[in-house]
Formats: structure tokens, C-alpha cells, sequence
């Protein structure tokens, strides 16, 4: 079941940021509402598969609005693996700790895309494309996370959302069994 949820989440933030967040440019920069499923993701779990979920949304944003596969997935796969170890290291708490590193997340992921472009070969002003996107994308995404912070750890809250790996979650599976 978490599974499946993990996976329509991911899902539906790609479809989301794809139909809404595209029509709702501010400052020039769209906020990118699977990034934000990423690091919150990750904060509360801590392991992988948050970047296995961020994978397929970019895929599905791949078979969309790319003319190959990887173009959206790969920047948020290295992004995510960076803020996995990242993560694994310093053990952040907190919303403001989480608008930080989604925050940061933003602009990696924005660093990987324009070097994916240039070895790509894509033509395009690498200046104005950081000064005019990039750069007002990360207050916005500091913003996004903030707003969504809630509705993740509501979701977390639930047992069937709670990693295995969780001692919590594990304590909780035993006293259950105790009591049949």
C-alpha cells in the first residue's frame, strides 16, 4: 500500500507541476512541486526511495514533454542522491530546515539541467537563463515547500506511509501482534 502511494504522489505532483504550475509563472520561474515532494520525502524517511518516486515522476514528464527519456529524470535523480547523503549526514529537523534544502535542492537541480542542456547541445543563454529563472525560483521554492510542509507530515502521520526501517513503526507492528 505505501508503495502505490508513494507512486500516485509522485505521480500526480509531476501532472500537477506539468498542467497547473506551468500557467502560474511568478518572477519568470515556475515552482517545481516534485523537487519539494523530493526533499520532504526524503527528510522524513531518510533512505532512497523518495529518488525512486522523483524518478518516476520525471519519467512521466519524460514521455510527455521530452524528446527522450532522462531529460527530466536525470536532474532529479542526481539531485536526489546528493540530498540523500546529504541528508543521511546532517539529520535535519524541522520546516525551516526543510525549506532550506528545498531551497538548494532548486538551484542543484537547475546547475545539473543547464550542464544536461549544454552536453545535449542546446543553444541557449546560460546568464540569462540563471538570472531570469533560476534565481527567483528559489525564494518560490523555499515558499512551495512551507505551504506543502504540512500535508507530507500529515501523510507521514499515518502508519501505512511509515518507512520499515522505522523503529517506531516496528514497536508499533509488535504491539499489534501481541494483542491478537
Amino acid at each position: 500500500m505505501r508503495y502505490v502511494m508513494l507512486i500516485l504522489i509522485a505521480l500526480a505532483n509531476a501532472l500537477i507541476m506539468c498542467g497547473v504550475s506551468v500557467q502560474f509563472n511568478i518572477f519568470g520561474s515556475e515552482m517545481d512541486l516534485l523537487l519539494v515532494m523530493l526533499i520532504l520525502m526524503l527528510m522524513f524517511e531518510k533512505k532512497v526511495t523518495p529518488v525512486l518516486c522523483a524518478a518516476i515522476g520525471g519519467l512521466a514528464m519524460d514521455s510527455l514533454f521530452a524528446r527522450g527519456l532522462g531529460f527530466y529524470t536525470l536532474p532529479y535523480v542526481i539531485t536526489g542522491m546528493i540530498f540523500t547523503l546529504i541528508i543521511s549526514i546532517r539529520e535535519p529537523k524541522g520546516i525551516w530546515m526543510s525549506c532550506l534544502f528545498s531551497a538548494a535542492a532548486f538551484l542543484v537541480k537547475e546547475i545539473v539541467s543547464i550542464i544536461l542542456c549544454i552536453l545535449l547541445g542546446y543553444q541557449f543563454d546560460i546568464l540569462h537563463r540563471i538570472v531570469s529563472f533560476s534565481l527567483p525560483g528559489i525564494p518560490l521554492q523555499a515558499v512551495l515547500c512551507f505551504a506543502v510542509y504540512f500535508i507530507y507530515k500529515w501523510l507521514y502521520s499515518f502508519a501505512f506511509m511509515q518507512p520499515s526501517h522505522d523503529p517506531e513503526y516496528k514497536l508499533m507492528f509488535r504491539r499489534r501482534r501481541r494483542r491478537r
